[in-house]
């Protein structure tokens, strides 16, 4: 009954959101537009692992359930960072690549938040334009294959003040963690030895 009421609908929204634990907590994207079966020769087998991994459901059993689609003529995306929100254009949508690091992106936050407190501080101040006297913490906030977003709390700040934010592009995508921790790894020593006046 409920497909059936999906599929009669002239539009239907659906919204996406980042879980509370994630540091993208806040962060959700809704899509706008109209229903459409999709036929299991449609979805390929990673997705379906994605989806088993996911729910619980055992590959096969997804295999045996029917599966929609939301093709968006609207979407609106909100990102909790930097605290802002707007509509986007659905072919820039559709164009989207995915995060190639998501899966073990929070590993990476949580090592490098516990363990290089002082790299990123380093880092802020190299390549953020940030006094590192004026700094009281830094707190890596997210990272994607394409960089990584970094949140400064400065010592004469109020509680209401919030962070500042500093996005940093890698030079290469990493492809994976061991990429990604190799390229932390390189930017802390770039940032020494620029702090240094070796570089």
């Amino acid at each position: 009954e409920v497909v059936q009421r999906l599929l009669a609908a002239d539009t239907t929204t659906f919204f996406a959101s980042a879980a509370p634990t994630d540091a993208h907590s806040g962060t959700g994207v809704s899509l706008i537009g109209s229903v459409e079966n999709v036929q299991i020769d449609d979805i390929d087998k990673d997705q379906l692992k994605t989806m088993s991994a996911r729910t619980g459901y055992s590959v096969d059993h997804l295999s045996t359930r029917e599966w929609l689609r939301v093709t968006p003529g609207r979407v609106h995306v909100r990102n909790a960072i930097y605290n802002s929100e707007d509509w986007v254009q659905p072919d820039e949508y559709a164009e989207a690549q995915p995060n190639m690091i998501g899966e073990e992106a929070a590993k990476l936050l949580l090592k490098l938040n516990a363990k290089h407190t002082s790299d990123l501080v380093r880092f802020a101040s190299v390549y953020g334009s940030q006094d590192e006297a004026d700094i009281a913490a830094c707190t890596l906030l997210s990272v994607d294959h394409l960089g990584f977003d970094i949140g400064v709390q400065k010592k004469d700040a109020s509680s209401d003040d919030g962070l500042d934010v500093i996005r940093i592009a890698f030079k290469v995508p990493p492809q994976t963690l061991e990429e990604a921790t190799s390229a932390f790894t390189k930017l802390f020593q770039e940032a020494f030895a620029k702090q240094q006046g070796w570089m």
